[in-house]
């Protein structure tokens, strides 16, 4: 039979306690982040209506050219695209913005070079954006077997709506926080 000296079985205690401590931290937070997302909807509270898209090329939005940062930056509201919901004003990303960091993530990467890290994620997250959605809108062929989606029109929700609405809950947000915010972390996200 083999005897541990102290020191082993000393540390082994002290590593299986802080290993259950670090087990129950990690349980409780679970619990509570579970909990408090109960408390808030699954989408944003509002009906933005439905508009119709007539899908055509632009020279803006390239992955390089004149504008190309000023066109990519102005697709974010206030805010960035957050919204600020409850009596805490608990911040939520918006699906809608975290696609849109996304493309800008994957056109950097183009430009970079860099197909690894966060833009692997990105491509991932809009294969499921894209999946979730299933825009059924049928697309013509331009000539035979090929199909480029030009001139077809989707009907798509309003986001002019989904704008105007988070620019105003960012207003309040801004002047909740400035009232009530015991710390400013809850005032600035990111995807």
């Amino acid at each position: 039979m083999h005897i541990f000296p102290r020191q082993v079985l000393f540390f082994s205690a002290v590593v299986s306690i802080a290993s259950i401590f670090v087990f129950s931290l990690t349980v409780v937070k679970y619990w509570k982040l579970k909990r408090s997302l109960h408390a808030y909807p699954s989408q944003l509270p509002m009906n933005p209506g439905h508009i119709h898209l007539k899908m055509v090329d632009t020279n803006r939005f390239q992955i390089l050219g004149d504008n190309d940062e000023e066109d990519w930056n102005r697709l974010y509201p206030q805010g960035y695209g957050f919204a600020y919901l409850g009596e805490s004003h608990e911040m939520f990303g918006v699906s809608m913005f975290h696609q849109f960091h996304c493309l800008q993530t994957i056109r950097q990467a183009i430009i970079d070079r860099d197909i690894y890290g966060h833009a692997q994620h990105c491509l991932t997250y809009l294969r499921n954006a894209i999946l979730c959605s299933s825009d059924l809108t049928l697309e013509p062929q331009f000539e035979p077997g090929k199909v480029d989606g030009l001139g077809v029109t989707h009907q798509c929700r309003n986001w002019t709506a989904v704008y105007e609405w988070l620019d105003n809950n960012y207003a309040e947000h801004l002047a909740w926080n400035s009232t009530y915010a015991t710390n400013s972390t809850n005032s600035q996200g990111g995807y």
